[in-house]
């Protein structure tokens, strides 16, 4: 009910606006079709876009400053964006050219008004028509594009400046030339020198030369004979190709008769310049006027390869420039061709941008007033919120139950093939010892050691220890029970208190300030320090005074040695013993005894007595099983009938009061289950005097 409430109240209706927006596909032209007014291609998705943009945050942020719509007061709050978009639906027919703009608030003004605040923030921003945008656009490149064209021009006048003219080709190809020449002047002058050393008998190399020598002595001679071999091989092929008047045959021949002439021409001058050459140095057959000859050779020598460094560096320089001057010229025309498609573009919608006519994106209808919610969602949440917190209710109360670890009955440690449950003992409170607990109590102690003797391997004498998951499990009151019981079935029994740190039960025994366990541990065993009790076949041996016996200093054949003592003088020892996991002597002590029972408090966790089971398992311990203590009365009702007990006769079972139970026992401190055993023990409760 609590939910159905809370989501009536807490839910509030919703009131909706919707405003249409218009995206034409195309626009009728008024002298040629252009981009802007041609068809949109993917057409669909253009509108899709027009969707998401209605949605951007920039027509939100514009909306929210309008006039009307800031008078709202939570449009100055930092997430009113958030808040605007998350209120917002846009939706686009596939069928359709309209977009559906809906608002959804709880006021219907105030759907109204944002409504149309998003739609005027988005046709200012995306509305009206795209000629203005691109003429824009446009003017923006055509002035950067005029502002790149003269800077380049800039740089071109640099060079023009620099050389003279913008021809820096012609002028790289003359340098080159005149390098060559240099550098064939520069081979002509070191072969005259090279030539000039003269013998005794004469010059060296003289006679007639032949074509390999001049090409040698002359470079120039080489190039037109590779030239008029190059053209040969044209002219060869262009005789398969055409006739003899052929315009492209006339001038090949042409030019063949041509570089003939200049080989002949050539190859004479090369061989008269070989035998001025050689002539000079036959006229004089001494060496040193051939030394002073080639003298003013090796000056001129200098003189070239000067020259020749000189006209390098400036080739070099040249050709970089050149380089940036055909990219600036290049980029010139790039730049020129650019413009006049922008002056082209920009008339073009000069035109269409004068008739007076809408944009391909329009306001089709505004956001109306809605006179009625168009969502009211209280009744359905509210049945909604009636079922959840039912199903919630039961679903957490079954999840708890599942999850707790804690054992609150006997159902959740018998279901569990783990902890090998043993039985469940009630929870006797003192104040309330009338004759149906303490009979109750004696039958659930019964059925727990003929649980644990069901158990047993032989009818040899047995030894069992009790221990505890946790401090307060009441593993004494358990150890006292059973001896109570094995006592009254006839065993000698005998309890040892194990539990050095607490001696509990040498302090519920009376026996504290006596000696026993620690002197035996330390001495070896002796018979004078068990007490025997009241109760037939019942003894107690005590944990013993002596300060130098502390737990650490326990050791298991100790142990065994004074358990072998004793085996042969009971039939029944029980061993209390601290907690497993908390005390230093309930290992040593579990691994010598015959078996282990542990003892759970109704309500502890069961994660440490898991623990506790593989502790025992780990040392070689038998464990034998769990007991549930201090268990709920419907537990022990169940196990623990009534019409299996034997019940004292109705008149007897009146007197049996709780005063008259408490009076016939001593405590000395026992717990409520101690002290039912000892008054079923003693009869009191079947026998209860009139007098």
């Amino acid at each position: 009910l609590t939910f159905a409430v809370a989501a009536f109240l807490t839910v509030q209706p919703k009131y909706e606006s919707v405003a249409l927006i218009q995206i034409s596909p195309d626009i009728t032209p008024i002298l040629a079709e252009t981009a802007e007014t041609a068809m949109v291609p993917l057409y669909q998705g253009y509108v899709r876009t027009q969707a998401e943009l209605l949605q951007s945050r920039r027509v939100l942020e514009r909306a929210l400053n309008d006039e009307r719509f800031s008078t709202v007061p939570w449009t100055k709050a930092l997430d009113a964006p958030d808040r605007l978009k998350k209120g917002l639906t846009v939706t686009s027919d596939r069928l359709s050219e309209l977009i559906r703009v809906q608002y959804a608030a709880a006021s219907p003004l105030e759907a109204q008004i944002a409504v149309n605040a998003i739609v005027t923030a988005y046709n200012e921003i995306w509305g009206g028509s795209d000629f203005g945008r691109t003429l824009e656009t446009l003017r923006g490149y055509q002035l950067e594009h005029r502002q790149k064209l003269h800077e380049r021009k800039a740089k071109v006048r640099t060079y023009i400046t620099k050389y003279g003219t913008d021809a820096l080709g012609t002028l790289l190809s003359t340098k080159i030339q005149r390098l060559q020449d240099i550098d064939l002047d520069i081979e002509s002058a070191r072969r005259q020198i090279k030539q000039a050393t003269v013998n005794e008998g004469g010059v060296e190399g003289a006679g007639e030369p032949d074509i390999a020598q001049l090409e040698r002595f002359d470079r120039r001679l080489a190039q037109y004979r590779e030239r008029r071999d190059l053209l040969v091989l044209q002219f060869e092929a262009v005789k398969q190709r055409f006739r003899s008047g052929h315009p492209e045959y006339v001038r090949l021949e042409t030019a063949l008769a041509a570089v003939e002439r200049q080989v002949g021409e050539r190859e004479a001058e090369a061989r008269a310049a070989w035998h001025r050459s050689i002539g000079q140095g036959v006229l004089d057959g001494r060496r040193g006027s051939v030394a002073a000859m080639s003298v003013p050779i090796e000056t001129r020598l200098k003189d070239l390869e000067l020259d020749a460094e000189r006209y390098r560096s400036e080739i070099q320089v040249i050709s970089s420039d050149q380089g940036k001057l055909e990219d600036l010229l290049q980029q010139i025309d790039y730049i020129e061709q650019d413009l006049a498609d922008f002056d082209a573009r920009i008339m073009g919608l000069k035109i269409e941008s004068e008739s007076p006519r809408d944009g391909r994106i329009s306001v089709a209808a505004y956001g109306n007033l809605p006179v009625s919610p168009s969502r009211d969602r209280r009744r359905k949440l509210a049945i909604v919120g009636l079922l959840g917190g039912f199903g919630l209710s039961f679903g957490l109360f079954f999840l708890l139950g599942s999850i707790d670890r804690r054992a609150f009955g006997a159902s959740q440690l018998r279901d569990d093939p783990r902890f090998r449950w043993l039985g469940v003992l009630p929870e006797i409170r003192q104040d309330r010892l009338d004759a149906d607990a303490c009979i109750m109590a004696a039958h659930c102690v019964h059925q727990l050691r003929n649980r644990i003797e069901a158990s047993r391997q032989s009818d040899s004498s047995f030894v069992l220890a009790v221990s505890s998951p946790y401090q307060g499990d009441g593993k004494t009151n358990i150890v006292m029970a059973l001896g109570l019981s094995y006592a009254a079935a006839g065993n000698r029994t005998l309890l040892i208190d194990c539990d050095i740190a607490s001696r509990s039960l040498s302090r519920q025994m009376g026996l504290k300030d006596r000696e026993g366990f620690r002197e035996c541990l330390r001495n070896g065993y002796r018979q004078d320090l068990i007490v025997a009790q009241q109760v037939t076949n019942l003894s107690v041996l005590p944990g013993g005074i002596d300060s130098q016996v502390g737990p650490e200093a326990i050791k298991r054949t100790d142990i065994e040695a004074v358990f072998e003592q004793v085996r042969r003088e009971f039939d029944i020892v029980i061993i209390d013993t601290g907690p497993m996991l908390a005390s230093l002597e309930s290992l040593p002590v579990a691994s010598a005894v015959d078996g282990v029972v542990l003892s759970v408090r109704r309500g502890r966790r069961r994660l440490l007595l898991e623990e506790c089971i593989e502790h025992l398992v780990s040392v070689g311990a038998t464990y034998l099983g769990v007991v549930l203590n201090y268990a709920d009365q419907s537990d022990c009702n169940r196990y623990a009938s009534k019409s299996a007990m034997s019940a004292p006769p109705p008149s007897d079972r009146e007197n049996g009061s709780v005063q008259t139970v408490k009076a016939a026992i001593s405590t000395n401190g026992q717990g409520g289950l101690v002290q039912a055993m000892q008054a079923v023990a003693s009869s009191t409760v079947l026998r209860v005097q009139d007098d």
